[in-house]
């Protein structure tokens, strides 16, 4: 009782202290003592006698007793939340589904209604582009088809059969001929210079090869020693006609006379070539040269075919 608190492990609830007289003797004092429950349950396993062995007996199976009840409400809570796991699991599952269930109309609608209005913005653009260009084109189309006219037109001016035909040279120097041919056609080209602007860039790179290629003939021609003079020059593209030409017969004085008309007319000065053009046997063909320059091979050779063959 030594480890025992008063107030806290038991109470005194009794105290008597008899004083001893002559009269009164051989009187014991007496204390009274309450224990609460866990300092009783102490003293009673302390103590050596039966009913301490009974009592903890009873304490051990009590506290056997108590660990299966912990271990099956273990057991039970363990299972409890055991199945609401679970059910979490499954709740969490139906809600994912669920949202699946909502999310993919709404998906399906997002997708149509991106579609919709990007083709609908992609006409609108298309409209208004239509709509733009036909304005301009209403403003800019005459001036378009004006400059490719005047293209169109270049193009034939600068043709070295209508071009050699227009420009005559002013002297019998092949090289100035030369010269004022080359100055015509870049003349004529830089006054169609700023229609460029209405024109497209595939037509307008036609038309400056064209003209670079045209140029570079009448060089190459005048290079040649044939075109020793500025009238060669102007011959060697000529496209005249082939119904000049004919394969005269020496009996007919009509033929012979029709020879030295054409022959005066067109060898005035150049009497070797002269000469060779009043041969009937060589009339025709000296005529279709005559007529055809050089740069007309396929011409030329359809008049030999169709004028001076005899059985034409």
């Amino acid at each position: 009782m030594e480890t025992l608190q008063i107030n806290k492990d038991y109470k005194l609830l009794l105290y008597h202290e008899v004083k001893q007289t002559n009269q009164v003797k051989g009187g014991h004092n007496k204390e009274t003592f309450m224990l609460n429950v866990e300092t009783f349950k102490k003293f009673c396993l302390k103590a050596g006698t039966k009913k301490a062995d009974e009592v903890h007996d009873y304490f051990i199976k009590l506290e056997n007793i108590m660990f299966e009840i912990a271990k099956e409400e273990s057991e039970k809570l363990k299972h409890q939340v055991l199945t609401l796991e679970n059910k979490n699991k499954s709740m969490e599952v139906q809600k994912v589904f669920e949202v699946f269930l909502y999310a993919v109309p709404a998906l399906i609608t997002g997708i149509i209604a991106y579609y919709f209005f990007k083709e609908h913005t992609k006409n609108e653009a298309g409209r208004r582009r239509f709509l733009l260009h036909k304005d301009i084109q209403v403003n800019t189309l005459p001036i378009r088809l004006q400059a490719y006219e005047r293209m169109a037109l270049f193009l034939e001016r600068i043709t070295p059969s209508k071009l050699l035909i227009r420009i005559s040279p002013t002297s019998s120097d092949k090289n100035s001929y030369e010269s004022l041919l080359i100055s015509s056609i870049e003349q004529e080209f830089e006054h169609n210079l700023s229609q460029q602007i209405y024109i497209s860039d595939d037509c307008w790179n036609v038309i400056t090869a064209a003209k670079n290629a045209t140029i570079q003939l009448i060089r190459k021609a005048s290079l040649l020693e044939k075109t020793d003079t500025a009238n060669k020059l102007q011959l060697y593209s000529k496209k005249g006609s082939m119904e000049k030409c004919f394969l005269p017969d020496p009996s007919k004085n009509e033929d012979l006379h029709n020879i030295e008309v054409y022959c005066t007319a067109n060898f005035p000065t150049e009497m070797s070539q002269f000469m060779e053009c009043k041969i009937p046997e060589s009339f025709c063909y000296t005529c279709c040269e005559r007529e055809y320059g050089p740069m007309q091979l396929v011409l030329r050779e359809k008049c030999y075919n169709e004028r001076c063959k005899a059985d034409k």
